[in-house]
């Protein structure tokens, strides 16, 4: 059996361990799907764009980049054992692309709900749900950065500096968490800005 086959069943698992999970309550919620998401694969190994493309390897995803239209942001596909996905050349939009890849895998998680016989959503309501998932995964993973944030205003050893310093973590962690609510808007308007640049 080559070793795609085999790799590619790690997606696979995580689906049917989930449709177990919730089977009374399916299907979870993107945020539940998230948090296990997270939990199951690791989030130290999800944190940044390049981490994620290592990962889709070590999971069986195929991952490449090419010329896209300007208005699609990324595709997926799967065919018997093979899942891949497609980004734009060097990422497409920084501010949006790790957003846009964890969007393109939970629509290859959904193919491996339908094989789990646990499909979640279809058409227009998938792409709501892998929107909120892809939200709420970079939430998590800023949440997580935090804590080094919150570890660094614990070192200073001025109160009123300590005090300063936990309240720029606190407005740093609100700015990120804001800008994975809205980052199909900031997009946009980074997009914008490109097209209105003289050429």
């Amino acid at each position: 059996m080559p070793d795609d086959t085999v790799q590619s069943r790690a997606l696979l698992e995580f689906c049917a361990a989930v449709a177990d999970k919730y089977a009374p309550v399916w299907p979870p919620t993107e945020d539940q799907l998230a948090r296990d998401f997270l939990a199951h694969f690791g989030i130290a190994r999800l944190a940044h764009y390049d981490g994620i493309i290592k990962w889709c390897g070590e999971v069986g995803v195929q991952f490449s980049t090419e010329e896209l239209p300007h208005d699609m942001r990324g595709f997926n596909y799967w065919h018997e054992n093979t899942f891949s996905i497609t980004m734009p050349i060097n990422g497409g939009c920084l501010i949006s692309r790790e957003h846009t890849l964890f969007h393109e895998l939970r629509e290859l998680l959904e193919h491996n709900f339908r094989h789990t016989g646990r499909p979640t959503a279809v058409g227009a309501a998938l792409e709501s749900r892998a929107e909120q998932f892809a939200a709420c995964v970079r939430i998590a993973v800023c949440l997580e950065s935090s804590k080094d944030f919150v570890e660094t205003a614990r070192g200073v050893r001025d109160p009123l500096g300590r005090l300063f310093a936990y309240g720029l973590a606190a407005a740093a962690t609100g700015v990120l968490i804001l800008g994975c609510m809205s980052v199909r808007q900031l997009e946009a308007h980074f997009d914008a800005q490109q097209l209105a640049q003289p050429t």
